[in-house]
């Protein structure tokens, strides 16, 4: 048994902890203690995040799993002498109770009435005089904003402070791959059109200067992709748009001369990444549109030194969300593409799952699948492949040593997507291998209801996810049942699958944003038993006019999605007879759709597994 010794700060105390069978992750947070006690610094706050505030994050920016284990997305760490959390949302709760309680850190929930939120818990274990540290380059705008208003003004606050830069040997370097354009016949608008409608929305707030960090937002307006995050086609850079120059800041060694003179030709200015904070320090008495929940708490910091900040969405946010016709029109050809890729691969495994394959194994079947498609790039995010109780964590990943042995009887849910030239896609199937519960049966019916109620909705225009959530929960809500995360996210053209402002919740939150015909969005309803298994069925889907009449614009949904739903899983008892229709109906159209593209047996099978309903 290995023991450690920390000194506290805060009561001078030493304090003595045991090492567990996660040693190593252990001893790397009596490393970041020990290192807090010589900077003088009594609690550090390390967010899951980039620079830019990216959802996922490349590998460099890891610092949270580094010192807790904690492999989701969305994570904080607070850590100080006495003490370790790791506050995370409900997506995660399961999982990272596994992956950090054996390694000395203690689960807060986001969002819990019995949780304490951050700010409150960093201000009840602070003291006087107390250093309290963070990297303002990852931590956001809003969260240094807020932190600096919950502690007393006795609180040092330093946010310049890294401590991975130190202690992380071996850290991942940051990506050196090259950048590359979106041609126009995939895109749909060009650079100008872009910046001229941008101009039009700055002179709208009376801006002088608008400075973009999203990265999903600087590829769309600029045309280009890149690598730098896995799943996710994006740049580091900043972008900023002035009256007459485009700025652009990013590491130039990765743009070729065939990039390069694509940019310069739209009249973008290419600046090496590291002169953009150094050139934020130069910008003075000017208006900057700048959504403040998209960026870092060190660019606000600079720009609200010396500047007014328009705090207001960035206008290439609802851009980019509303598809043009011809991003729409590659859309619905690359979710045939990939529906069928997803549906071989499911009419495979009901033959396949008495041959002893695992989680992995069918992860990468479900690749070799998809990648055979023509403009296929990459998976748009990590296939989530859960057998039986391992589908009870929404975001579970296995890898090749840890994946589960699938056996023919329970449910394997599989939540997938590709990037293509063509745009993202993202979609969910739960699937029979053989004999399931009457339970298992029931949760799975009331889901798919909700599924199909959404997906047929029609609605005033002016609506938003919250007035539309509760036609995807209320076959579950009836019976008691939830399941704790949004149903809808909106989807990409080629870029993050996870998109804003467009989403689908029952929790009423400042960026709600109305429905726009062009709109693509998820819809996923589902229900997670922990210990036991999971369910979650996934559409995407378009929004559209359906008509104008003396009561108003009136909204729908287009399906996206070509993938045959598991009647195998069906109880027909929960269903209404128009819901068996929508059923069949939908399997009865994903045939049409694929039915030229199959061979004779993945015909046959087809249709002999539709007709079990």
């Amino acid at each position: 048994m290995a023991y450690n010794l920390t000194l506290s700060r805060k009561s001078g105390k030493v304090i003595l902890r045991i090492s567990n069978v996660k040693e190593y992750i252990m001893n790397r947070l009596e490393s970041l203690r020990n290192r807090m006690y010589e900077d003088g610094i009594d609690v550090v706050i390390m967010p899951n995040s980039d620079f830019h505030q990216s959802e996922y994050a490349a590998e460099y920016f890891g610092a949270v799993e580094f010192f807790s284990g904690f492999t989701g997305s969305n994570a904080t760490v607070v850590v100080s002498a006495e003490d370790a959390v790791l506050y995370t949302d409900g997506r995660y709760y399961i999982q990272a109770r596994k992956e950090i309680e054996p390694n000395g850190f203690r689960l807060m929930k986001e969002n819990d009435a019995d949780t304490p939120d951050i700010y409150e818990y960093v201000k009840s274990i602070v003291f006087d005089d107390a250093t309290v540290a963070f990297d303002g380059r990852v931590v956001s705008a809003d969260f240094g904003i807020n932190l600096s208003k919950a502690l007393p003004s006795n609180i040092n606050i330093v946010s310049d402070y890294d401590p991975s830069d130190v202690l992380w040997e071996n850290r991942p370097l940051l990506s050196k791959n090259k950048v590359w354009i979106l041609d126009e016949k995939y895109s749909g608008m060009d650079i100008d059109r872009k910046i001229v409608r941008i101009r039009e929305s700055m002179k709208k707030h009376n801006a002088t200067v608008h400075i973009v960090s999203a990265l999903d937002d600087i590829a769309w307006i600029l045309n280009i992709r890149g690598n730098d995050i896995a799943y996710t086609p994006v740049v580091m850079a900043y972008l900023v748009i002035e009256n007459n120059v485009v700025l652009l800041y990013s590491d130039m060694d990765k743009y070729d001369d065939d990039v390069r003179t694509y940019l310069e030709s739209h009249g973008v200015v290419l600046k090496d990444y590291d002169e953009f904070y150094e050139e934020l320090d130069n910008l003075n008495n000017e208006r900057v549109l700048l959504e403040v929940a998209k960026v870092n708490y060190q660019i606000y910091k600079k720009v609200t030194d010396s500047n007014q900040c328009v705090d207001k969405p960035n206008p290439s946010s609802y851009m980019k969300a509303v598809k043009n016709e011809t991003e729409l029109k590659n859309l619905k050809n690359v979710h045939i593409k990939d529906g069928l890729a997803v549906t071989r691969f499911i009419l495979w495994l009901k033959e396949h799952t008495r041959d002893g394959l695992t989680e992995y194994d069918l992860s990468e079947k479900l690749h070799e699948f998809r990648s055979a498609n023509e403009g296929f790039i990459e998976e748009s995010f990590e296939t989530i492949s859960a057998y039986g109780a391992n589908a009870a964590l929404m975001h579970y990943r296995c890898s090749k040593e840890s994946a589960a042995l699938v056996e023919a009887r329970g449910m394997l849910l599989v939540d997938s997507g590709g990037q293509y030239y063509e745009g993202t896609t993202d979609v969910t199937r739960t699937i029979a291998l053989g004999p399931v519960t009457e339970e298992e049966k029931k949760m799975y019916t009331l889901s798919l209801k909700g599924m199909f109620e959404l997906l047929n909705a029609r609605f005033l225009q002016g609506c938003t996810g919250v007035n539309l959530d509760i036609l995807a929960r209320r076959a579950l809500w009836e019976v008691g049942c939830d399941y704790k995360c949004g149903t809808g996210h909106g989807v990409s053209y080629l870029l993050g699958v996870h998109e804003g402002p467009n989403s689908i919740r029952w929790k009423r939150r400042s960026d709600d944003c109305v429905f726009e015909p062009g709109m693509v969005t998820s819809n996923e309803p589902g229900f997670y038993k922990e210990g036991a298994y999971g369910v979650r069925i996934e559409n995407e889907m378009v929004c559209k006019k359906i008509c104008d009449n003396e009561y108003g614009t009136f909204l729908g949904f287009e399906n996206l999605t070509y993938v045959p739903i598991d009647l195998e899983l069906i109880d027909k008892k929960y269903m209404s007879a128009i819901d068996i229709d929508r059923v069949l109906s939908y399997n009865n159209r994903v045939y049409e759709v694929l039915e030229p593209f199959m061979d004779t047996h993945e015909r046959d099978l087809y249709l002999k597994l539709n007709d079990l309903l």
